[in-house]
C-alpha cells in the first residue's frame, strides 16, 4: 500500500475497528446460519406444458394437477437441453467482514479475483479502492476459497454516520457483487451486522431490494468530499471524484429516521496548506503525492511539463529513446531502432521535432494514382545504411543512400518531374 494510505490507515484504524465492532481483528469470517435455499424452477418448464397443466412447485418436485408428483431436475433433463437446464448454486466459500485495506485492494484484481471492474489497478476509477480504505463508514464483505487465495465472490457495505461523529446510523447499504454471492450468504451477513454490529435483534430489521426504493434511501445520505458517483444516488458535495455501485439491498431498522447521516472520508482531514510541504498534486489523477514520487513528463517540445504518479504514467507517457526523459504519448513518433547489423529490433519513441530532424523518413509507395505516386505510409528508421525493417508482416530493405540514377530516382522524375525535390 502506498506510503500515504499507510498513513490514513494507521490513523484511522482504532476507530474503524470499533465502529465495526471488530474487536482487535480486522478481518471477521461469519457464520452462515442460512441454509441454501432452493432456485425456483417453474419459469423453466416449457409454456406449452405449463398452459396446459395446474403446476405446483414443492422443494423438489413439482405436482401435476394435483395428482402427478415428478423430481424437478430429472423431468427438466428430460425436456431441456444442457444448455438451457438451470444451475443450481453449489458455492462452499467461507464468508468474511473486512476492513483491511490489503483485501478491499484486491476487490477487482484478476490476480485474486475472476472478474474486472473499473476498481482494478488499471480500471478508469483504480483509486476508489484506496478512498475506500480511508473511510471509516465502509467495508467489504466476501467470500473466499478455503485458503483465502482467491475472492469468489464480494460486495461492499456502508454505514453511514450520524452526523460528524463516530455514531452509527441504523442503515446498511449493501453494493451489488461480483463473482457468486448466495442469497443465504447475503442472509447470514445482514444477521451478523444487525446482531454482532448494532447489537440489535435481526428480526426488528427491515431489507428493501427493489431498485427505486434503495435509489431512494440513498439519496438521504451525503457524502462528504466526493463528486462524481457514478451511478450512485447519494448526495454529494465537491471533492474527489469517486465511484460508488448501486446498492442491491438496503437494511434499515425499523421506525429509524435517517438524518444528517454521512459517509466520511479522513483522507481529506490531513491535507492542510504547509508552506513547507513537499505533496503536490499528480496532473493527471489530481491526487497528492510527495514531489519526489512524482516524474517529470514533457510536451513534445520538451518545453512546459507536468508532474504525473507512477500509477498515471503508463496511461499518458512513454520514453523518450533520445533524451531519456518522459513525453506524453500523444504526441510521442515512434522509430524503428537500427542494430549494428543494419536490423530493425525494436520500436523507440521520440519527439516529432526529433525525428524530422534526426532520423530517416522512409516513404512506403502504395503504388500509382492518377499517374501520382501514392504513399501509404511515413515511417521513420536510424539513419542506417542499409537497413531492414518490417512493415505489414513484411521486410522493406532500406538503402538511404542518395543516388540520383537508381531506378527508383528515374521513376520518380518521370513521374513528379526533374525538379520536384520531395
Amino acid at each position: 500500500m502506498e506510503k500515504r494510505y499507510q498513513q490514513y490507515w494507521d490513523s484511522l484504524r482504532k476507530r474503524k475497528q470499533s465502529f465495526w465492532e471488530m474487536g482487535d481483528e480486522i478481518t471477521k469470517k461469519i457464520p452462515i446460519i442460512y441454509t441454501s435455499e432452493p432456485i425456483s424452477l417453474i419459469d423453466s418448464i416449457p409454456k406449452e406444458i405449463s398452459r396446459a397443466n395446474e403446476i405446483v412447485e414443492e422443494a423438489n418436485y413439482f405436482i401435476f394437477n394435483g395428482k402427478k408428483k415428478v423430481r424437478k431436475i430429472p423431468f427438466l433433463s428430460q425436456l431441456l437441453p444442457n444448455r438451457l437446464m438451470p444451475k443450481a448454486e453449489n458455492t462452499s466459500g467461507h464468508l468474511f467482514l473486512t476492513i483491511d485495506p490489503e483485501w478491499m485492494l484486491r476487490c477487482s484484481d484478476q490476480r485474486y479475483t475472476s472478474w474486472t471492474s473499473c476498481f482494478a489497478p488499471d480500471g478508469c476509477y483504480h483509486f476508489s479502492a484506496k478512498e475506500y480504505t480511508t473511510s471509516i463508514n465502509i467495508a467489504m464483505a466476501m467470500i473466499t476459497n478455503s485458503d483465502m487465495t482467491k475472492i469468489i465472490g464480494r460486495k461492499f457495505v456502508i454505514i453511514p454516520s450520524r452526523s460528524y461523529n463516530n455514531e452509527r446510523e441504523a442503515i446498511v447499504f449493501f453494493a451489488k457483487h461480483y463473482g457468486t454471492f448466495p442469497i443465504h450468504y447475503q442472509r447470514s451477513l445482514s444477521a451478523y451486522i444487525a446482531e454482532s454490529v448494532f447489537g440489535s435483534n435481526k428480526d426488528n430489521w427491515k431489507i428493501t431490494s427493489k431498485a427505486e426504493d434503495c435509489r431512494d434511501e440513498e439519496a438521504k445520505i451525503c457524502v462528504e468530499d466526493a463528486s462524481n458517483c457514478g451511478n450512485s444516488s447519494f448526495r454529494s458535495g465537491d471533492g474527489k471524484s469517486i465511484w460508488f455501485d448501486e446498492s442491491f439491498f438496503v437494511f434499515r431498522e425499523k421506525g429509524t429516521d435517517i438524518e444528517n447521516a454521512y459517509i466520511l472520508f479522513d483522507s481529506e482531514e490531513e491535507e492542510e496548506d504547509d508552506e513547507d510541504s513537499d505533496e503536490v498534486e499528480c496532473e493527471y489523477c489530481g491526487f497528492s503525492w510527495d514531489i519526489n514520487d512524482l516524474y517529470s513528463v514533457y510536451h513534445g517540445n520538451h518545453g512546459d511539463r507536468n508532474l504525473i504518479c507512477e500509477d498515471c504514467l503508463n496511461r499518458v507517457a512513454v520514453l523518450d529513446y533520445f533524451s531519456e526523459e518522459y513525453i506524453y504519448s500523444y504526441g510521442a513518433v515512434k522509430f524503428w531502432h537500427i542494430d549494428f547489423r543494419g536490423d530493425a529490433c525494436y520500436i523507440r519513441h521520440t519527439t516529432e521535432e526529433y525525428a524530422l530532424a534526426n532520423l530517416i523518413e522512409i516513404h512506403v509507395i502504395g503504388g500509382i494514382r492518377n499517374d501520382k505516386l501514392w504513399e501509404s505510409e511515413l515511417l521513420y528508421a536510424d539513419k542506417v545504411p542499409n537497413s531492414c525493417i518490417e512493415y505489414d508482416g513484411e521486410y522493406l530493405c532500406v538503402d538511404i543512400n542518395e543516388d540520383t540514377d537508381s531506378a527508383i530516382m528515374e521513376l520518380i522524375k518521370k513521374l513528379e518531374g526533374d525538379t520536384d525535390e520531395d
